[in-house]
């Protein structure tokens, strides 16, 4: 039997708490196929993944950084961008309604014991060598895939376990050109790459693109092998190409069609069938919609597909691909080399070599209750990165106010954001100045689009670490300098405006066989199941407030932390956030990272024992008072 040790990376700090898994394996031999028709153990799922930083100088040195000192856009252009947004503005007006109407009903929620941890755990710096390689050379197989939601950061710790000497080749196993992430060559010149391995820049490394990626061959050439070529960077002998799926230009033309829907930018629009539309008419709908079309002109299928190979205006448009693909693939000698990948890397496993498998992928699917804005806000009030730089939100200022609005109860409470540009609800404000400032940067490589970001989720990420744990690496953890307080979810409430009880799709939870019912005021805790989607866009987070450490910055090349003693004993209220992560999670954080180079990780080494206590079990109902005061507002 195959022993599994999954190491999940837990996220960049404002950027809804992310994760990574790491499944280090013992042998691969018939497990290979399996690992790349499901996609790592199914840990993954074909989606974006984006290293946390795009610029690596702009960190840490902008602790009085100011976003009404950043330029706008000029004239109307910056006004448009910015009003799009205001308050009172179409979706905008909508959303403030709903998040009073929401706090209305749960404002009395009573404080949860959750709030009452007190963290005292203490860490201190540790060699990689006591970490790291430990963990990887109980293994012959590497699986790094992204735990959460997408845009992981998972680039630092592929680029660290690459450097080991006993790995041997680092291949891409899933996902296409829609992921993207940002890595840095040896002399500092950075890469944005979407398919290509992030070992490809690591030397003495075979890199490989599994059979169950998607590729565009004419953007992979255009976007990704052209930079190669243009450095220098040799990969003829280190970069193979398996039987990847093919993306052709009808195909992108689909897909824009679809992305025009509002639900886009959402999780719950970027997924084919599943089992939940088993109990949906559209199947059914659609099916019948072609059998019927077939029906009415009395012809078969097989037909049918003879009268579309000799269709004159589909011809025109095959051709084109084909010469397409012909000039840009089968007579293009910087082209990588195509080879059985799957063949190779058992070939590698069996000579004695271990192999890194990245994949690019998130774990579930639905509504956000940390997130700062809902899923779809991006897509409802079309608002860009230029639209939130015209905002000229001042960071300081926008985390006052927010963090200042979180009640006793850990409930957030609505609120307006007001500068010289305009009125902006709270959440608004502080998901603009995330994606503009400097050192967060929170707009996707790939797609440019601002991301949906929040805080820490330790009840997703308990969910997480009871099926992939219990080892954790945190990604960009010093985007915490930036801040004086800082919030981690340690629960969910449920809350719906209407006072509607909601089941989980009849979906089995751990306390029985009953299917639970979730009325307002029920807690979800660290630790318990997840219900599903449609529970959980009805659910608001409860927020721990945590001091942050604006004065002793642990990015790598602050002043702070150049002028340590190395080990260094990281700052206290560190510790109070790796303590409570753990503790609500129930993980081994192994390291940190503190700024976007390979080596600027943190492995840590913890002073004390994790006697973790077990999440409170106390019933899920609220107080009979406040069921009662629920009631009546519903």
């Amino acid at each position: 039997m195959s022993r599994l040790l999954d190491l999940a990376t837990g996220a960049a700090l404002g950027a809804l708490g992310l994760a990574l898994i790491v499944t280090l394996n013992e042998r691969l031999e018939e497990e290979t196929r399996r690992l790349w028709r499901r996609g790592l153990l199914a840990a993954s799922r074909a989606a974006r993944s984006t290293l946390t930083y795009d610029q690596e100088d702009e960190h840490g040195d902008e602790q009085e950084f100011s976003m009404s000192k950043s330029p706008g856009t000029p004239g109307s252009r910056a006004a448009s961008g910015a009003r799009k947004c205001q308050l009172g503005v179409g979706y905008n007006k909508q959303l403030a309604d709903e998040r009073r109407q929401i706090y209305a009903l749960l404002e009395n929620l009573p404080r949860l014991p959750e709030l009452d941890y007190v963290p005292t755990a203490k860490y201190e710096e540790a060699p990689i060598e006591e970490v790291l390689h430990p963990l990887i050379a109980e293994a012959s197989v590497i699986i790094v895939a992204g735990a959460y939601f997408g845009d992981e950061g998972k680039g630092k710790t592929v680029d660290a376990i690459a450097r080991h000497p006993e790995v041997k080749v680092v291949a891409r196993v899933n996902s296409g050109e829609n992921a993207g992430h940002t890595v840095f060559g040896e002399t500092g010149h950075k890469y944005d790459f979407h398919l290509c391995p992030s070992g490809l820049l690591t030397p003495g490394k075979v890199n490989m693109i599994g059979p169950e990626c998607v590729m565009d061959p004419v953007s992979f050439m255009e976007r990704e092998v052209s930079q190669l070529v243009r450095t220098g960077v040799s990969y003829k002998e280190r970069l193979f190409i398996g039987n990847v799926h093919l993306v052709c230009p009808h195909h992108k033309l689909l897909d824009l069609i679809g992305s025009l829907d509002h639900l886009f930018n959402g999780r719950e629009g970027q997924q084919g069938s599943r089992a939940r539309d088993l109990n949906r008419r559209r199947l059914e709908r659609d099916m019948g919609e072609y059998w019927g079309a077939l029906s009415s002109k009395s012809i078969t299928e097989e037909e049918l597909h003879e009268k579309a190979k000799a269709n004159s205006k589909i011809q025109p448009h095959a051709q084109y691909v084909l010469d397409l693909f012909d000039r840009y693939v089968v007579h293009n000698a910087d082209f990588p080399p195509c080879a059985d990948v799957s063949f190779l890397l058992r070939q590698t496993l069996s000579s004695g070599g271990k192999a890194l498998l990245e994949g690019s992928s998130r774990v579930g699917s639905g509504a956000n209750p940390c997130a700062l804005v809902p899923q779809h806000y991006f897509a409802a009030t079309d608002s860009t990165k230029e639209d939130f730089e015209a905002m000229q939100i001042d960071w300081r200022d926008v985390c006052v106010q927010y963090f200042g609005s979180i009640g006793a109860n850990g409930l957030l409470r609505p609120g307006a954001f007001t500068n010289h540009t305009g009125t902006y609800d709270l959440g608004v404000a502080m998901a603009a100045a995330s994606c503009v400032h400097p050192s967060h940067r929170e707009f996707g490589v790939t797609s440019g689009r601002p991301r949906v970001v929040g805080f820490f989720d330790c009840v997703a990420h308990a969910e997480l670490m009871q099926a992939q744990g219990p080892y954790c690496s945190i990604s960009a953890f010093d985007r915490a300098d930036d801040y004086d307080t800082y919030a981690v979810c340690v629960a969910y409430v449920y809350v719906h405006p209407e006072g509607t009880p909601l089941s989980s799709n009849g979906r089995l939870f751990r306390s029985g066989d009953i299917l639970r019912l979730f009325r307002n005021g029920d807690i979800i805790r660290a630790g318990e199941q997840l219900p599903t989607q449609q529970v959980l866009a009805h659910c608001q987070p409860v927020l721990k407030k945590v001091d942050g450490w604006r004065e002793t910055p642990i990015f790598a090349r602050s002043e702070w932390w150049l002028a340590q003693q190395h080990p260094v004993a990281l700052p206290e209220n560190v510790c109070k956030l790796l303590d409570i992560i753990e503790h609500f999670t129930k993980t081994v954080i192994l390291s940190i990272g503190n700024g976007p180079r390979g080596d600027e990780i943190i492995y840590l080494r913890r002073l004390a024992t994790r006697a973790w206590a077990t999440p409170s079990k106390a019933s899920r109902r609220p107080s009979a008072s406040l069921e009662e005061a629920l009631r009546s507002r519903a």
